[in-house]
């Protein structure tokens, strides 16, 4: 017997492919855990987010694998088999939440979030549209609402059926910043009243610190990091990893100056300041010098790019204006540095 929304399991395990006749292919395995309410699974454009959220909720049915939540299999089929099992969406007691809200546009807000469960009375659905500050819209249809309000009633609508487990693809991402600020934190109080957990799917590091504890990067279809949220986008552990979460600079460590460490390294733009002659021997400090070949003025920061003589590559580095030396221009050879503690080592 599949679990009622309150018995909610605090592990679900992945393990399944899914291929598609374009080539794509989604090969997720990790044991998820949703002890700290929120896990986020971050990842580019096409990197199969989506597609494994389809998977969880029963909307897609992947080739082979299992997957569990909890002691529930709500998936399994080997490898040239049929379905063993394959749990309806409906019986796995999820709630999916999209980018776009999916309302239903010839039902009023309120009649809206009635569907999500029949059983309760009018007061508890106004309750949760309070909750998101929505309560005022119940009356009004979705083509009358924002990009904002619309997700707010969806939010609203997922949280009043009682899910098992709330999947969130990409909530915020039509939603301006000032709306999607509010809503991070609205979603975070209301999963904590609510105590349901969440797998939070988005390609803005913002979301995943704010709101995931653990998070798993994928990249072409697989998981290729996952831990601590702030330690996976601070320390990746491959040259992939530390592509997906946004470091700029990967480089062969033999090839800079002063370092004698990993093979392989990675440090973020922001890391890099210019050098001063003093700077050249302070031992906690890798210092290079190339010529600048490119400069963009960014308001509040400086972005430019420095061909390493050594290295052949470029550098970039993310410099606040007034420290800008006035001698660093296009053509000139300038000279920089890196603290040992930025830079972090790779492997693959």
């Amino acid at each position: 017997m599949l679990q009622s929304g309150n018995d909610l399991a605090t592990t679900l395990s992945v393990n399944f492919e899914k291929r598609f006749r374009t080539g794509f292919g989604l090969s997720f395995a990790a044991e998820v855990d949703l002890s700290q309410r929120v896990a986020g699974v971050f990842g580019s454009s096409g990197c199969g987010k989506s597609t494994l959220l389809r998977c969880l909720a029963g909307l897609e049915t992947p080739d082979e694998g299992t997957i569990a939540c909890g002691n529930e299999v709500w998936f399994e089929r080997l490898a040239g088999q049929s379905a063993k099992v394959c749990v309806s969406p409906q019986a796995r007691c999820i709630s999916l939440v999209v980018s776009q809200g999916a309302l239903f546009p010839h039902l009023t807000v309120l009649q809206n979030v009635e569907l999500a469960d029949r059983t309760v009375g009018a007061t508890k659905n106004i309750n949760w549209l309070d909750q998101f500050g929505a309560g005022h819209l119940a009356g009004q249809r979705p083509s009358e609402l924002s990009s904002g309000e619309k997700q707010r009633v969806a939010l609203a609508r997922a949280l009043a059926r009682g899910p098992k487990l709330l999947l969130l693809d990409e909530p915020f991402s039509a939603i301006d910043a000032p709306a999607r600020t509010d809503l991070r934190r609205l979603l975070r109080e209301s999963l904590e009243m609510a105590g349901c957990n969440a797998i939070l799917v988005s390609h803005d590091p913002l979301d995943l610190h704010v709101l995931a504890q653990s998070t798993y990067v994928m990249d072409s279809g697989r998981v290729i990091q996952s831990g601590l949220t702030s330690v996976v986008f601070e320390r990746p552990t491959t040259i992939e990893a530390a592509k997906a979460v946004g470091f700029e600079n990967i480089f062969l460590g033999k090839d800079l100056p002063g370092w004698d460490g990993a093979e392989t390294i990675t440090f973020r733009a922001g890391s890099v300041v210019p050098a001063r002659e003093i700077e050249a021997n302070i031992k906690d400090r890798v210092t290079i010098g190339g010529e600048l070949r490119w400069k963009l003025d960014e308001g509040l920061l400086c972005r430019g790019g420095i061909a390493i003589r050594s290295a052949g590559e470029v550098l970039e580095c993310l410099i606040a204006p007034v420290d800008w030396p006035a001698d660093w221009v296009v053509g000139r050879s300038v000279r920089a540095s890196i603290p040992r503690q930025a830079i972090r080592e790779l492997t693959g």
